[in-house]
């Protein structure tokens, strides 16, 4: 085995017991350059005479590698480079312990399609996107690598040391929802949390989106589509089958001003200025119009899209 998967194997380390307590990352800290290659990863992992493979991409920085110590980002629910460029603490991380870094794109995401851009996301080709699929549970043995064990996020990774301990030493999972996923917790808990981020930002702000949802509805119900279209600036008139995506929409708005509220402007999973959770719910609450529609629009579209924005949802 080579000292790589040696390494992969052997010394995976992630920050824990206590021991980067005196490693802190800021904006400025730089990210080293990457370098790019591919692995062929087998598609189907719980069939063994399905032998066909896709190539995955990994990322790989070797500046601060002297020690046998590898820390892996398991991939996560966007182009691999988009979580490379702004995970700065995990390079603090490696600097620390000498260590090799290596993100692993997960299955479906920026340059890892399986069967390419134009038929990866056939509905019948979809059916190799799942978390067990890209784990690989099945076809775990003591001679797996580490990139048959691609994750999402942390709670993932969290999951990866709990499944396989005597081949990852410990798993940064940051903010993931663990009570919640061993279901020792409400399933709404996170957007508890995301409201209440609003709130503390401006206790009048959820009330403002939760009426602006309820109008939606109302004139959803009673066929008002043009003047839902005009409140909330939609670039096409909405239909009966879209109402429902216009709420997630902004949903997920809300919640990734809430997972990406830094205080200095970021581009990670959209251009953000600093503090962004504060500026919706001013917006939300500071707004002359009486149409709540159109001061979630604005939360919405300013944040998300351009505080220049003409029209929201393409």
């Amino acid at each position: 085995m080579s000292m790589f998967f040696f390494t992969a194997l052997s010394f995976f380390f992630l920050c824990i017991y206590g021991s980067c307590d005196s490693v802190n990352s800021t904006k400025d800290d730089p990210i080293p350059p990457y370098t790019t290659s591919y692995y062929t990863q087998q598609l189907d992992n719980f069939n063994s005479n399905d032998k066909r493979t896709f190539n995955q991409r990994i990322l790989t920085a070797k500046q601060y590698w002297k020690n046998d110590v590898l820390l892996f980002y398991p991939g996560n629910e966007a182009p691999i480079d988009e979580f490379y460029n702004n995970t700065g603490f995990l390079f603090k991380l490696a600097e620390r312990f000498q260590a090799l870094v290596v993100f692993a794109e997960h299955r479906y995401y920026g340059d890892t399609l399986p069967f390419g851009p134009q038929d990866t996301f056939t509905p019948a080709n979809m059916a190799y996107l799942s978390k067990l699929m890209a784990f690989g549970v099945s076809s775990f043995d003591s001679s797996i690598d580490v990139f048959d064990a691609i994750l999402y996020g942390g709670i993932l990774a969290a999951l990866l040391r709990y499944q396989y301990p005597a081949v990852f030493d410990g798993a940064l999972a940051a903010s993931a929802p663990m009570y919640m996923t061993a279901g020792l917790t409400e399933s709404t808990a996170f957007f508890q949390k995301v409201t209440q981020d609003f709130a503390d930002a401006d206790s009048a702000s959820p009330d403002v989106v939760r009426g602006a949802y309820a109008d939606i509805i109302k004139n959803a119900y009673e066929g008002n589509f043009q003047f839902i279209t005009d409140s909330m600036r939609l670039c096409n008139t909405l239909t009966v089958d879209k109402v429902e995506h216009l709420q997630g929409w902004a949903r997920d708005a809300f919640t990734t001003m809430a997972m990406v509220d830094y205080p200095y402007p970021a581009s990670f999973l959209g251009e953000l200025p600093a503090y962004p959770v504060n500026i919706a719910a001013g917006l939300l609450t500071s707004s002359t119009t009486t149409n709540r529609m159109t001061k979630l629009a604005d939360a919405v579209g300013k944040l998300k899209i351009s505080l220049q924005y003409t029209c929201i949802l393409k």
